[in-house]
């Protein structure tokens, strides 16, 4: 049916309130009146929401779009800058990003929305339990071990440096513990007095002068490669023998990834080997409530760099192998495009297509809402024309005038 963008969601909210797992097709919305939808879905149902898209130029200009028309929270969940299964970490404001998403989607009690690229969504991730368990709450006026904070951030991947600068930085002195963790735009210095924390202020990193005092702060993980308690450390050179036995890896290779873990070194390419750290590795959208809205921005164009995507997971394991370079198998590294679409049908799902579907293109029918939005490219037009003798302003504002 063909209708106005609001009347489509007069229509789509009763079904979303009743919390079912409905399927709705829209059709012709553009780039800002799809952000407007969106928005408004979480704002008139109360529901968080997946917003999920093919690309990260997509998921910044969607991100941005939606900031428009929502005061609920916007998480970016990007994807790793790097190519699967090469030698090479990724950027720490990168994992800070992905850490500091999944623990806000995790325990949030207002709506949200979170904007993913479908490739994003395809890294196995650490287990909920153990995000929240390293999650540290500092309280202005309560006690906290000093020397417990420094070994507690060492275990959660944090460097100890002498000036914090970055992400996943720390240092102390005397009283002084300055820390940067994921979440945080600035780091965070606690003054303590014994173990009692004295004041929480956030600073700059370059001027090192206060920002803003605060009253409490919590430290994420810097990382999700975590090594286990020194008591555990066996068995974790267990286990990645035990898979070296399995994927038959390259002896000395083995060896040089041991003398790491001897030494809790994170070595470029670690992460490609984090379900070995983890009994039970877990998928972002496990971190997700129940109640979540999905809503895909052109459906067609995520189904292809999903393929595309595992088409290059598949092909990058065979060369490492080739080479002989130790690597997990893809489905125990990467959600499989089964597993995904899964977990993605079990919430209810709005699809946003540029276009009307030919019936049948998505295989079981779903409703189908066809809404009319234009671009800007005549009000382009109408400027340039009465830049000169009218300004930009006055035209502007006639046009604005007539929608409202």
């Amino acid at each position: 049916m063909a209708t106005s963008l609001f009347d489509g969601l007069k229509h789509l909210l009763p079904s979303l309130r009743e919390e079912s797992k409905s399927r709705t097709s829209i059709s012709g919305l553009r780039s800002g009146a799809a952000a407007l939808l969106t928005a408004q879905l979480v704002n008139e149902s109360g529901r968080p929401a997946l917003c999920l898209v093919a690309s990260e130029k997509e998921a910044t200009l969607l991100e941005q779009n939606l900031g428009a028309f929502t005061n609920h929270p916007i998480m970016l969940y990007p994807a790793y800058d790097i190519p699967p299964y090469t030698p090479l970490s990724p950027d720490p404001g990168t994992i800070a990003t992905r850490l500091a998403t999944l623990y806000r989607v995790m325990t949030g009690n207002t709506p949200f929305l979170m904007v993913a690229t479908a490739e994003s969504l395809l890294r196995r991730v650490l287990p909920r339990e153990r995000l929240a368990n390293l999650a540290e709450l500092l309280i202005k006026g309560e006690e906290t071990n000093q020397d417990e904070l420094a070994v507690n951030l060492i275990a959660a991947g944090y460097e100890s440096v002498a000036l914090v600068q970055n992400i996943g930085e720390f240092s102390r002195r005397g009283d002084i513990f300055d820390v940067f963790s994921p979440g945080l735009d600035y780091p965070v210095r606690l003054d303590f007095f014994g173990d009692t924390v004295e004041a929480i202020r956030l600073f700059h990193p370059i001027t090192q002068r206060s920002v803003e005092t605060i009253d409490e702060v919590v430290l994420l993980p810097a990382s999700d490669i975590l090594f286990p308690a020194a008591e555990a450390a066996a068995w974790l050179n267990r286990r990645f023998e035990e898979q070296a036995e399995i994927s038959a890896w390259d002896e000395d290779q083995l060896t040089r990834i041991l003398n790491h873990l001897e030494r809790r070194n994170r070595f470029p390419g670690i992460e490609f080997f984090l379900p070995l750290f983890y009994d039970t590795p877990t998928t972002p959208l496990d971190f997700l409530p129940p109640e979540t809205l999905l809503v895909a921005h052109d459906p067609m164009a995520i189904n292809r760099v999903l393929s595309e995507t595992w088409e290059k997971i598949t092909e990058n394991h065979a060369a490492a192998l080739a080479g002989a370079t130790p690597a997990l198998p893809p489905e125990t590294l990467f959600v499989t495009e089964k597993e995904l679409a899964a977990q993605l049908h079990s919430y209810p799902q709005i699809n946003l297509h540029d276009f009307p579907l030919i019936t049948g293109a998505e295989g079981d029918q779903q409703e189908t809402i066809s809404i009319e939005s234009g671009g800007h490219g005549l009000l382009k037009q109408d400027l340039e024309l009465n830049r000169k003798k009218a300004g930009g302003l006055a035209p502007l504002t006639r046009h604005i005038h007539t929608w409202l």
